[in-house]
């Protein structure tokens, strides 16, 4: 940190306010009125916007100075820290991207009839997001705000940051995974635009959670968490697997079990 004023000024600094405020080293100005102040950064130090406040007295003289510094995660974070967010940031953008992959690759199967129609519901999914998005109805800045912002989130707010993404992943599964075994040309038709709808806005949200809080999302990538959760989820449980003889997944097996048989009248007692 770099000071000027009246060469020979004893400063004191402060960084912070109320009872978060830290008080940093003192500093003696040199001749030429200038100073460098050099300090580590504590872990328990708020992140984020910090007011920093300067305070030099000369002579029964004094006069003060205040100005706002971003403290960033990676300043008081460790270096395990620091890989394991950028994992888990990783992980949630390549997620998305192979979810796009997938679309896309549903869109260019054949038959050649099918795929203007699969591409026009592809980007009218992404339209709808985004125009979502562009006119304040999005749920993305309400949310990221919400658990990234300066004020903590209440548990119902985390809650719902969850269960919601999630719930809707397992939702998308399953109609995937129903889609699939139906192989009707219409239900994969709302498959690619409910999937370009879901795909956009969670992109949204991991772009606005970026924004605010770096590769360091902390609990704003609860959302994007719980969506790509979900979704591991939904095809571990509905998805029909290669050596089962009946459809359906995990659950349509268990429930099945559950459904009275019919007798085959033929069959010998």
């Amino acid at each position: 940190m770099n000071l000027r004023g009246k060469g020979g000024s004893k400063c004191s600094e402060w960084l912070g306010s109320g009872k978060d405020r830290v008080r940093l080293p003192g500093l003696y100005l040199g001749a030429q009125g200038r100073g460098q102040l050099e300090w580590d950064i504590p872990s328990d130090t708020s992140t984020g916007d910090n007011q920093l406040k300067a305070t030099c007295g000369y002579s029964g003289v004094r006069s003060t100075s205040r100005t706002i510094v971003d403290i960033p995660e990676s300043a008081v974070s460790s270096t395990f820290t620091t890989v394991l967010n950028v994992l888990l940031y990783v992980v949630l953008a390549a997620s998305l991207v192979y979810f796009f992959w997938q679309l896309l690759k549903v869109v260019g199967a054949p038959p050649e009839s099918e795929r203007f129609p699969r591409a026009t519901a592809m980007i009218g999914g992404g339209m709808v997001a985004l125009l979502a998005e562009v006119s304040g109805t999005g749920f993305a800045d309400q949310i990221v705000e919400s658990l990234a912002g300066s004020s903590p989130a209440g548990a119902g707010v985390k809650l719902l940051a969850a269960v919601v993404p999630g719930g809707a992943a397992v939702a998308f599964g399953w109609y995937f995974s129903y889609a699939q075994e139906r192989s009707t040309y219409k239900a994969i038709r709302w498959v690619v635009l409910l999937g370009m709808l879901t795909l956009v806005s969670f992109a949204v949200l991991l772009a606005e959670a970026t924004n605010a809080k770096g590769v360091f999302l902390g609990e704003a990538a609860i959302p994007n968490a719980s969506f790509v959760l979900g979704l591991i989820f939904s095809v571990i449980a509905f998805g029909k697997a290669e050596d089962e003889s009946g459809e359906g997944g995990l659950f349509r097996g268990v429930f099945g079990r559950f459904r009275p048989k019919s007798r085959n009248p033929f069959a010998e007692d």
